[in-house]
């Protein structure tokens, strides 16, 4: 009995050390002190300036900090990478109203909006360390972006390693005024 609870415990720690585990979450924003975060987001605008009507594409990118692999936790719902990761679009210092999507997604529902959209089970993938993946993300689907203006994006996640939240990059892209096609003669 207690060689089969010693080697149950071993296995969990074993576990344990090739694969930590994160998922969204509102905990602080503090990490203790000498635990570093697993992983690291980067973000950047596929475009610098785009007119108002476009996508808003950004480009972001997880990569896997430890030297061992990572259990990576990934919603089974529709839109993952929008229920994984909390995202902020701020113009003029404001975040940019958002989307009934967003609101449903983050649980700030107005009336009119429906229920939130309630986390379902997630799935693990296992990554090695390095590049995990690059994902494409229209800020449309979240942000109600109309107005031409300076706009900064950032992307989080909570890390279970750290006990952190940890946060990409900021990246700022212009949305301009749509430009008219010009009547051309021949």
């Amino acid at each position: 009995m207690r060689r089969r609870i010693a080697s149950s415990f071993c296995g969990v720690l074993l576990f344990a050390t090739f694969a930590l585990a994160q998922a969204p979450s509102s905990a602080p924003a503090t990490k203790p002190a000498g635990t570093p975060a697993a992983f690291s987001l980067a973000i950047s605008p596929v475009k610098a300036e785009v007119q108002v009507g476009e996508p808003k594409l950004i480009t972001l990118v997880g990569t896997n900090l430890l030297s061992v692999n990572l259990l990576w936790l990934v919603d089974k719902g529709s839109d993952p990478i929008c229920r994984d990761y909390h995202f902020l679009l701020l113009k003029d210092g404001h975040e940019v109203e958002t989307t009934k999507l967003h609101r449903r997604l983050t649980g700030r529902t107005r009336p009119g909006d429906g229920e939130p959209v309630l986390m379902r089970s997630s799935f693990g993938v296992l990554q090695p360390p390095g590049k995990m993946f690059e994902y494409t993300v229209d800020l449309n689907d979240l942000y109600t972006i109309t107005e031409p203006g300076i706009y900064t994006a950032v992307i989080s996640r909570y890390d279970d390693a750290s006990k952190s939240t940890v946060r990409s990059n900021e990246v700022t892209f212009a949305v301009v005024k749509r430009k008219l096609p010009t009547n051309q003669h021949f």
